[in-house]
């Protein structure tokens, strides 16, 4: 327990012994505030006394962890708690690992040295920095550089396009503006005269008979 505590482990001195119902003492009190942590001891005060309470409370931490839940605190019982603490100081650990990282890649970015291990400012520290590796702002600022552009030029391409697609919605509308004016032009005189069938030789307008007067001529415009 003492290499626990050294190494900033939160343990509960519940003692090497067996604890049961009628033991009593700071083993007990402490085993009823670690049940009190993680829930299972629900009385309002730690009382030292191991009565009917406490028992319960270690039953339904026992089925938890998978041990056959006598009611008392025994070796499998220790031996669990002691592994629930290692595992529990290794997760600390790690997280302050963690932050200690994320502390030194703030203290990158804001600070740097040079070779001679002179300080430098943040605005003299990019030229140090990119041969010794890209810490996260330099590599942010990197990164910007490189997308724009590539977002600058997607826009004018997709902008360009856009105004093509519109020309041709306007060609295609002055061009079937023309064919209707055309047509109503045609009506308004009355028809298009003898010239418009052109396409058929005199021998077939003779051939057809009267069946070309009820053409639609308008219509082949």
């Amino acid at each position: 327990m003492k290499s626990l505590k050294e190494r900033g482990a939160n343990v509960y001195d519940v003692g090497p012994e067996i604890l049961g119902e009628g033991s009593f003492g700071t083993e007990v009190t402490e085993l009823q505030k670690y049940l009190d942590r993680d829930g299972y001891y629900q009385y309002e005060e730690y009382t030292g006394y191991f009565g009917p309470l406490t028992k319960q409370a270690v039953m339904r931490w026992q089925v938890e962890q998978g041990i056959t839940p006598t009611g008392n605190f025994g070796v499998k019982s220790l031996a669990r708690y002691w592994e629930l603490m290692e595992e529990e100081l290794a997760a600390k650990q790690e997280e302050e690992n963690k932050a200690d990282e994320n502390q030194g890649w703030m203290r990158g970015i804001g600070k740097e040295t040079t070779t001679s291990g002179q300080a430098v400012g943040p605005a003299n520290s990019a030229s140090n920095l990119l041969p010794k590796g890209w810490p996260i702002g330099i590599a942010l600022v990197a990164v910007v550089a490189v997308l724009i552009p590539r977002i600058y030029l997607k826009v004018q391409e997709i902008r360009e396009d856009r105004l093509a697609e519109a020309e041709q919605r306007e060609e295609d509308r002055l061009r079937q503006l023309n064919r209707w004016n055309a047509t109503i032009n045609v009506d308004r005189l009355g028809g298009p005269g003898p010239s418009v069938p052109s396409r058929k030789s005199i021998s077939d307008v003779g051939r057809e008979g009267s069946s070309y007067d009820n053409e639609d001529v308008s219509g082949s415009f």
